[in-house]
Order: C-alpha cells, then sequence, then structure tokens
C-alpha cells in the first residue's frame, strides 16, 4: 500500500476494511478547493450585509468576482466530484442575478428580491458544503447558515 503522506492532492485510504477492501474518502485536493473558497465566501459583503446598506456599484463587481472564483474552482475539482454540481448551481445563481439586475443603478425592490433569492441559495449550498466536508464557516457567512 502506497505512503499515505505520499498522496498529497489524491484520494486518500480512510481504513482498511479487510484484506483488499479500501474504502476512499474525498480527495485532499477536492477538499483543499472547496475550504479555499469557502475562506473567499466569508469576506463577502454581499453574501450578508443588510439590504440598507447595499451599493449596487459594489454588488456587482463583487458577484463578478465570486463568479469568476467558483468558475476557478469548478475547473480545479475532479470531473466525478460531486461538490461541482453545488458550484455550478451557485454560478448560475450568480450568472441569474447579474443578467437581471445588472444594468440596475440603484437598489430597488426588485434588486432586493434578486439579491435575497441569490442569498438563499449561497446559505443552503455552503451549509450543505460546510456539514459535508467539515468546514466551520467564520463570520457573517458562518452566522448565517447556522441560522
Amino acid at each position: 500500500m502506497p505512503d499515505p503522506r505520499r498522496l498529497k492532492g489524491r484520494a486518500r485510504p480512510r481504513r482498511v476494511t479487510g484484506a483488499y477492501v479500501l474504502q476512499w474518502d474525498f480527495t485532499e485536493a477536492e477538499r483543499d478547493v472547496l475550504h479555499d473558497l469557502i475562506v473567499f465566501l466569508e469576506a463577502r459583503r454581499v453574501l450578508v450585509v443588510p439590504y440598507e446598506f447595499e451599493i449596487m456599484d459594489q454588488v456587482i463587481p463583487s458577484l463578478i468576482e465570486i463568479r469568476d472564483a467558483l468558475t476557478e474552482a469548478v475547473q480545479r475539482l475532479p470531473e466525478t466530484a460531486k461538490s461541482a454540481a453545488l458550484l455550478q448551481d451557485l454560478r448560475e445563481t450568480v450568472m441569474r442575478f447579474l443578467i437581471a439586475a445588472g444594468k440596475e443603478e440603484w437598489v430597488t425592490p426588485r434588486v432586493i428580491a434578486l439579491l435575497g433569492e441569490l442569498r438563499g441559495v449561497f446559505v443552503v449550498n455552503v451549509r450543505l458544503i460546510a456539514d459535508t466536508y467539515g468546514f466551520k464557516v467564520r463570520g457573517a457567512l458562518g452566522e448565517a447558515i447556522t441560522s
């Protein structure tokens, strides 16, 4: 059996369950990609700040950065990673918001509704990722996913 310390970035054996049977956890690389993404999302105020404090000139660029980070994370994941579907859902939600509200100059009731939908999708998916991979989500995003 290969030395587990030399398997960095690949699947690692969790335990030997018989003479020839191994169970495999998610790959270390997948966990690293998701951890990096969660840490990035923790610092995004667009996901948690009260609506009345949002500024459209900051919302759109922030969501573009989030979309780009999601795209990069999906590209880094193995094709068979189940988490890739969650990240693609998040990216699609961002794209829908950018298309629907991208030309708005002010935070209107329509923008607030769209932003609420976006935040709801993020809360559900980030919580699912955090629970599945054992991450502690910090800051306001962490509070949002536990409330």
